[in-house]
């Protein structure tokens, strides 16, 4: 009989337990949890086999950390024989005082000198795009010095992974990345290669077997289900298995698994895992907002995911108080469903 693996918060004392409650009791949405829902909350991140790679955090931790992953992720996601050289710094130096900071997940250079910059992007927010193109653009310029010649410049890529459709003139079946350059508008010519933006769209990829995938929509697939993978899960082709390795939550020294959990209840993650059984109906309402690309579009998305929140819930027999808390809806709102 296979023996079980006693769980990451079994083993932990309580003054160790204490450390993470103390870090729930910092956001107001988690305060008026009782303490077994706190806890379940705090197993529901670390007692999970791998890391949730959607998480800023995770992504920085495996691939900042592990150029040969990252040259294997760049190398198929941009269909490209590269080498990754070294590691950069993830926030570069201002132009001036007064300028805005830019830091970035993962950014590194090639051999040839190009660098890459590696994002990824969990919600769609106001500006992101021009974000992207800003960091792309910061990192172009940045590269010479004073009688330094413009031939010397190297190409920079941006390629970044989104939790979200983004909206397209055209959606080709199958099309999972979406990739802009500088081009002569009519004919199409290539002005150069200097700043290339890459946006790696994961829900739009729809198979679900990694037997069936290409190489660069097996990372697809990982990205988007590491956080749900059994320990050693079956299917995962033998050169992704590093990955896993890499990503394992129990492997985290005490400060990083704390670092870790504080990414992934954070406002900035924006990700409420206490109501994660009950999120189903959320990607199809806001999904509609945003292929419309109208703010009231994105408002019925919300009104939507409350709602169905509401109602999985009360089919659980949940408490009213509870699923006022949960959905953010009047109690007057929910018996009305």
């Amino acid at each position: 009989m296979e023996q079980k693996i006693q769980s990451l918060t079994d083993r932990m004392t309580p003054e160790q337990l204490e450390l993470y409650y103390a870090i729930v009791n910092e956001y107001e949405r988690y305060r008026s949890l009782s303490q077994p829902e706190k806890l379940n909350l705090i197993r529901e991140v670390l007692d999970k086999p791998y890391l949730d790679l959607l998480c800023d955090w995770a992504f920085k931790h495996v691939f900042g950390n592990n150029l040969d992953l990252l040259q294997m992720l760049l190398r198929d996601i941009l269909q490209m024989d590269l080498t990754v050289q070294e590691s950069l710094p993830s926030e570069i130096d201002k132009f001036g005082p007064d300028d805005k900071n830019i830091i970035m997940d993962v950014i590194c250079r090639l051999r040839d000198g190009r660098r890459i910059i590696v994002e990824m992007q969990q919600e769609k927010k106001t500006g992101f795009k021009d974000r992207i193109a800003y960091y792309a653009a910061a990192n172009f310029v940045k590269q010479l010095k004073r009688g330094e010649k413009y031939t010397e410049v190297h190409a920079v890529y941006v390629v970044c992974f989104v939790n979200f459709k983004m909206q397209h003139t055209d959606c080709p079946p199958g099309k999972i990345v979406y990739a802009y350059e500088l081009r002569e508008q009519d004919t199409g010519e290539l002005y150069g290669e200097y700043i290339s933006l890459n946006f790696c769209e994961l829900p739009r990829l729809a198979k679900t077997s990694f037997d069936t995938l290409s190489p660069k929509e097996q990372w697809f697939h990982l990205l988007k289900n590491m956080r749900n993978f059994a320990l050693n899960p079956k299917g995962v082709p033998e050169r992704m298995k590093r990955v896993l390795e890499a990503a394992r939550t129990s492997a985290l020294p005490g400060k990083e698994q704390l670092q870790y959990f504080r990414a992934m209840i954070s406002d900035i993650e924006k990700e409420d895992i206490a109501t994660a059984n009950y999120k189903d109906g959320y990607d199809e309402g806001m999904e509609k907002g945003i292929e419309k690309g109208i703010e009231k579009g994105v408002e019925i998305g919300k009104s939507q995911q409350a709602a169905e929140i509401a109602r999985k819930m009360l089919e659980d027999n949940e408490p009213l108080e509870k699923i006022v808390r949960y959905s953010g809806l009047t109690k007057e709102q929910i018996k009305a469903l």
